[in-house]
């Protein structure tokens, strides 16, 4: 039973979707940032800060699997807050992400402040890329929302949970991604998105330590880089669930007999939009778990050899 509930829900196609794109996406890491200039005591604020991502994608990942987990067991059925779980889980990841390491702080304690007059802000760090792809995750789910929650009906208790169509002098309806479901996803988006953007204040703050830049750069770009994946991931998830709500509303289907035209059928109006929903909500879905594996799977850049040669000299000297 639960098997088949797990199977229909799609998990197994997204968890594929999810394990070869994420391992493809760390084996670019991997490749891109192959090995990095890191002296002195960085290595060990990178493992640090390597473990708390690792941490934080676990976190984010739970997102997406307690959900199912809770539909297979028949809990949280027809309540909002199951839907909203993916970003709960998104917003610890963040938070977790952004604060400082105790060796990150250990290894600036006494440092002495650098002059650095270049402009810097939330985004300043982040790569391009990465920023779209969070600002059109969350537009989506924002577009999502509103579009869903117009076109929604009420129900016997007068929230927003139905789409319902006229069928003769009578109506037909089915469970829908409507206002009970979508404001609390919006408001939990608009807190993930926030506390994403003060993350990356936080991250592009001037560098404290005057010795190793080219180190202190390196982890800040990684580190915006695990802030806006975990992000995305969780928009993700968050979209492909409501993606697939709709496009099981989309299926509705009604007929009107004894007329005098015979058996007329009714359909809702956007079930051609549904048959792509379906395949879509998977394919997003996938993409951000993807995101999260790649962070799992991450490996640890190598230091450039000419600088551990030169560090092992010192030692002996």
């Amino acid at each position: 039973m639960y098997m088949l509930l797990l199977i229909a829900s799609g998990a197994p196609v997204v968890a594929g979707i999810g394990l070869v794109g994420g391992a493809l996406l760390a084996r670019l890491d991997s490749a891109r940032h192959h090995t990095v200039v890191l002296g002195g005591d960085w290595a060990a604020v990178v493992r640090s800060d390597r473990t708390r991502a690792k941490w934080a994608a676990a976190v984010a990942l739970a997102g997406w699997l307690l959900p199912i987990a809770l539909g297979a067991a028949t809990l949280g059925l027809f309540e909002w807050w199951p839907d909203t779980l993916p970003l709960a889980a998104g917003i610890i990841a963040v938070a977790v992400t952004a604060v400082a390491t105790r060796s990150e702080r250990a290894h600036r304690h006494g440092a002495l402040p650098v002059v650095d007059f270049r402009r810097r802000s939330a985004f300043s760090i982040a790569a391009p890329s990465a920023i779209a792809g969070a600002a059109t995750a969350f537009i989506a789910v924002v577009v999502t929302v509103v579009a869903a929650g117009v076109v929604s009906s009420p129900d016997e208790l007068g929230r927003y949970t139905e789409f319902t169509m006229a069928v003769g002098d009578g109506s037909a309806g089915t469970l829908f991604f409507g206002w009970y479901f979508g404001v609390p996803v919006l408001i939990g988006a608009v807190v993930l998105v926030a506390l994403t953007w003060a993350g990356l204040a936080r991250v592009a703050r001037p560098p404290l330590v005057a010795d190793e830049r080219s180190g202190d750069e390196w982890l800040r770009r990684q580190r915006a880089s695990d802030l806006l994946r975990t992000a995305t991931a969780a928009l993700c998830v968050t979209l492909g669930s409501s993606w697939t709500m709709i496009a099981g509303a989309s299926q509705l289907r009604t007929s009107l007999r004894g007329t005098e035209a015979g058996t007329i059928e009714f359909g809702t109006s956007f079930a051609a939009v549904g048959s792509v929903l379906g395949p879509a909500a998977l394919l997003v879905t996938g993409v951000g778990v993807a995101l999260l594996v790649a962070i799992l799977l991450r490996r640890r850049p190598r230091q450039r050899q000419d600088l551990i040669e030169h560090e092992a000299a010192a030692a002996r000297a």
